[in-house]
């Protein structure tokens, strides 16, 4: 729970013949993450020479060619889930019946945005020409002959304000601009029309904003003319459209379940052909190398022997000091969801405590308290259990509810320590105390030195945590001097915060009655004595007197950094009090905003219960659930994690086949 799974990494030696059959299973399973051994040399399996890889490279491009080509088409039809799992099918079969099908498709999606490309250019020159005609334009105009200069074509409508005060200062305001009324899109049909003597001008705008243009010109045809044969061809287009989204709901009804099944049939192909590539051969036998967790190694070396009829050879080793081992997080069920922070921050080393356990703790109390109310995070609760349940397909999504649902748990908790339901504090009496009662009467300080208790606990945490580590990889003699000296030096600074700022942090009291050389000397002349003495102890040997000095300068700098950090990371959880004072201040706003509202004749208290629920949706659940949570994240990953955590560890990527539509049968 506290550390990843343990790996164990593992050699198969198998016949040839049972290369497939094994790999399918693999995948089917996803037990194990596959090596690439290309170019290595066996070990411990006798006389059988060199590993040479066998990957067929051709077979696996002309699959990716064809699962793209399926991809698109897939995007374009949509299909749906499905319960039917269909046993693996002949791939040449398959290809013969589908790809003439995929090609008919691939032909309708083709013709069905040429049209939509056509109709949007049509529609650009029938605005254009709409224009032209309600103006008065004429074959004289276009020509040059009246001494005119009128353009059309397309231009982002966040340009126009741009592009008409331009226009007003190359032409003295002397030109005309016709964009079309707002629609939606982001572009915009424009009609200008201005003096020939300002074409040179204009045009050098028109190319400098990116205005896509249509040749009013073009043709022997007048405006009228043009525009009736414009709508004629928009006409027929929406016709051909309407035929061709007909054939492809067609398409959808009758084949996209069979496409998709091919998808996955050619994917799962392309899978094993890629894990082959990454395996070895000789003369006879296939060498496969994977990891896979320790506890599914007498499994998997049993399900080899039974797909094999014993004709394998497993190898199990240990993982070795340097070696890219990959990490699977092994938590239980209710705390898995966290692990989606976890990894955000970055996947732990192999040989680095996990943090999720401990995060799956304090994430939702620190939550919590800052967002502490019994109808709200009730309201909030019920949010996360109807998303998970919408979503339950969807494996971050679920995380993410079940994370809110949890939350939400610890507010109405905290709710009924604060005594607050919906920011009413007069129905319940608060168990524990009331945040916006202790400012209003002068106590705030006694919040302040709780919260930094809060911090206290959690950075104490991860520097137990930190040192846990090091004794793991360095063992407790060369880390013993260094975590001592960070954990003097960290009560030191608290210490030094509660006689500074007065806040009466549990427990440290005795910072302000303890004499104060006692306090330095304990909580900062003792730290960094061992902190640069155990940098000069670990660098001294063969080092010359100026090697000495950059040793002691190291130390000096680690001890000051230590300093900085602890004081800056402690002071920062005092934002757990501001949060929940904000927590109560906007729940007065709702209802002040409601007030208002309730005073609006004749629908005044229709309006104020909308007000309420809005505001309480909005504003609280909302707006002010996200800030908490962003500062519940900082709180975590800036003055936690980055006492203990380094989250640059190897993800485990078990190798696996899709299994949507095929069932993996052996």
């Amino acid at each position: 729970m506290f550390r990843p799974a343990r790996m164990s990494k593992l050699k198969v030696v198998v016949l040839e013949d049972y290369v497939e059959k094994v790999l399918r299973e693999l995948g089917r399973t996803g037990d194990v993450q596959v090596i690439d051994v290309r170019g290595e040399s066996v070990e411990d399996v006798g006389s059988l020479g060199f590993i040479k890889s066998f990957g067929d490279y051709g077979r696996i491009e002309e699959l990716s060619r064809i699962i793209l080509r399926l991809d698109g088409i897939l995007n374009a039809l949509a299909p749906g889930s499905t319960s039917q799992h269909l046993p693996i099918s002949d791939v040449s079969t398959l290809r013969k019946t589908l790809v003439p099908v995929m090609e008919k498709i691939e032909g309708t999606l083709k013709e069905q945005a040429s049209a939509v490309e056509e109709m949007k250019v049509l529609k650009v020159k029938a605005y254009a020409l709409k224009k032209a005609v309600e103006l008065g334009v004429t074959s004289s105009w276009l020509s040059g002959e009246k001494k005119i200069y009128a353009v059309a074509g397309t231009i982002e409508r966040a340009d126009i304000p741009e592009l008409a005060e331009l226009l007003r200062e190359k032409t003295g305001g002397s030109y005309l601009m016709f964009p079309d009324q707002e629609n939606g899109e982001n572009s915009a049909s424009v009609v200008l029309v201005t003096a020939e003597e300002h074409k040179n001008d204009v045009n050098y705008l028109l190319d400098n904003v990116k205005f896509a243009r249509y040749n009013l010109s073009e043709g022997v045809r007048s405006p009228k003319e043009e525009l009736a044969l414009v709508e004629k061809t928009r006409s027929t287009l929406q016709k051909k459209k309407a035929r061709l989204d007909a054939d492809l709901a067609s398409f959808k009804g009758r084949n996209a379940s069979d496409l998709a099944y091919f998808r996955e049939v050619l994917g799962t192909e392309k899978r094993i052909l890629e894990a082959k590539s990454f395996m070895g051969k000789t003369k006879t036998v296939s060498i496969l190398e994977c990891w896979a967790p320790s506890k599914k190694v007498a499994f998997l070396t049993k399900r080899f022997e039974e797909l094999t009829d014993g004709s394998v050879l497993v190898t199990e080793t240990q993982p070795k000091a340097g070696e890219d081992i990959p990490v699977m997080l092994d938590n239980p069920s209710f705390i898995k969801p966290f692990e989606v922070i976890t990894r955000s921050y970055g996947v732990p080393g192999y040989y680095e405590v996990d943090p999720t356990f401990f995060l799956a703790v304090s994430f939702p109390l620190i939550f919590g308290m800052m967002f502490g109310d019994v109808g709200h995070g009730a309201v909030m609760t019920a949010m996360g259990l109807l998303v998970g349940r919408l979503r339950r397909g969807d494996a971050v999504v679920s995380d993410f509810a079940r994370i809110f649902t949890y939350c939400g748990i610890t507010s109405v908790c905290f709710g009924f320590l604060y005594g607050s339901v919906f920011g009413l504090e007069g129905i319940l009496h608060p168990i524990w105390l009331s945040p916006i009662h202790q400012l209003k009467e002068g106590l705030i300080v006694n919040l302040f030195g709780l919260a930094l208790f809060v911090g206290f606990v959690q950075m104490l945490l991860g520097i137990l945590i930190d040192s846990a580590n090091k004794v793991y990889s360095s063992g407790l003699r060369r880390s013993a001097i260094g975590s001592a000296a960070r954990i003097f030096l960290f009560f030191g600074v608290v210490a030094l915060i509660t006689r500074l700022f007065g806040f009466p942090i549990p427990f440290f009291g005795f910072a302000t009655t303890m004499p104060e050389h006692i306090v330095f000397g304990l909580g900062f002349l003792l730290p960094a004595i061992l902190i640069v003495g155990g940098e000069v102890s670990h660098h001294i040997r063969g080092a010359s007197l100026l090697g000495v000095a950059a040793s002691v300068g190291n130390g000096l700098f680690e001890y000051a950094d230590s300093i900085t950090m602890f004081m800056s990371n402690t002071i920062s959880y005092s934002r757990i009090v501001i949060l929940a004072l904000i927590h109560a201040f906007l729940s007065e706003v709702v209802y002040l905003l409601g007030g208002l509202a309730r005073t609006v004749p004749y629908v005044g208290l229709p309006l104020y219960y909308a007000t309420l629920f809005a505001g309480t949706l909005v504003l609280i659940i909302g707006l002010e659930g996200l800030v908490v949570y962003v500062h519940t994240i900082r709180l975590h990953f800036y003055e936690w994690f980055n006492k203990f955590y380094g989250g640059r560890g190897v993800p485990y990527k078990p190798f696996k086949v899709a299994s949507r539509y095929v069932t993996q049968e052996m």
